[in-house]
């Protein structure tokens, strides 16, 4: 929807001048650094939550080379904890035979998307209270996964080093829906799973991004 941003690979979707003409111009996706200082891409992120757009993220930051879901890294928890947004969980299947890395044109596949409970901010900053801020980082992180983990009954252990997909939405003041004081919320309704069809790059990089994609829909700041 028009509320909705992601986070996309800069040195992918930015890297040609046709590129970058046309995602800058038509699309919501916001240039994720991948390598180097990745301050002014969170800057960006952090705007737009607090402007009350619900932003989609994938924590693993690439495509799997082999299908298999690699750890998160913290920047999920970063912008959940400094924005104070609750996170919608989301386990996509399906993504690596649909745009395997090298594929530049989707194959027909069968995706399969699995919604958890929302994770409350207030559990969050709960959870990581009295840590330091890259530890809390990693500890909010290592809640996401695994929630996406077990939404997609991927077994693995969490080390919140690299991501996956979540999509942030703000709450109250940043955003005109469904507005809430709790950035990440831990649902409370049993996850729903609804086949979809090959995501459109253009709205949401999940098909072109990164792997079997996860989302984490916060509902950004009071």
């Amino acid at each position: 929807g028009e509320r909705l941003a992601a986070l996309a690979a800069a040195d992918y979707f930015f890297d040609t001048p046709l590129k970058r003409a046309y995602f800058e111009n038509f699309t919501n996706l916001i240039p994720m650094e991948r390598s180097g200082s990745v301050r002014a891409s969170l800057r960006k992120a952090v705007e737009a939550l607090r402007g009350g757009l619900y932003l989609l993220i994938f924590p693993e930051g690439t495509r799997s080379r082999d299908g298999v879901m690699a750890a998160f890294k913290p920047t999920a928890g970063y912008l959940a904890l400094h924005c104070g947004v609750d996170v919608l969980p989301v386990h996509i299947a399906g993504t690596h035979q649909a745009l395997p890395p090298g594929s530049v044109v989707p194959r027909k596949a069968k995706l399969r998307v699995t919604i958890g409970r929302p994770i409350p901010f207030e559990e969050l900053r709960r959870r990581t209270e009295g840590l330091a801020k890259g530890e809390a980082h990693k500890v909010a992180t290592r809640m996401m996964e695994e929630e996406v983990r077990r939404l997609g009954g991927v077994a693995g252990t969490s080390t919140a080093t690299s991501s996956r997909t979540p999509s942030l939405s703000p709450s109250a003041n940043p955003s005109s829906t469904a507005p809430s004081s709790t950035p990440f919320s831990t649902p409370t309704h049993s996850p729903s799973s609804t086949p979809s069809p090959v995501p459109s790059p253009a709205r949401a990089p999940a098909a072109n991004a990164p792997p079997p994609p996860h989302a984490l829909r916060a509902k950004g700041p009071k």
